[in-house]
């Protein structure tokens, strides 16, 4: 269950990587092990779950942000 937590996080991290801020221009491509590493030593790290609501609440990564794909609300903010 964690390992598969850890990779819709590195998926999410992927996918939401478009929405940064900052201005960081660089792609890092993480293991499932740095970034859970990043999560826990790293503020600044968001953990964003793109699974369903009922998914969600199966399990997930604590403080994780839920933002369901298919709501839409990514997809309209590229």
């Amino acid at each position: 269950m964690k390992r598969r937590i850890l990779s819709i996080l590195l998926w999410a991290c992927i996918i939401a990587h478009p929405f940064q801020t900052s201005q960081a221009s660089e792609v890092i491509n993480l293991s499932a092990t740095e970034a859970r590493d990043r999560l826990m030593n790293d503020p600044s790290m968001l953990a964003l779950d793109v699974r369903e609501p009922y998914e969600f609440s199966s399990g997930h990564i604590d403080g994780a942000i839920n933002m369901p794909w298919r709501s839409g609300y990514l997809a309209s903010h590229q």
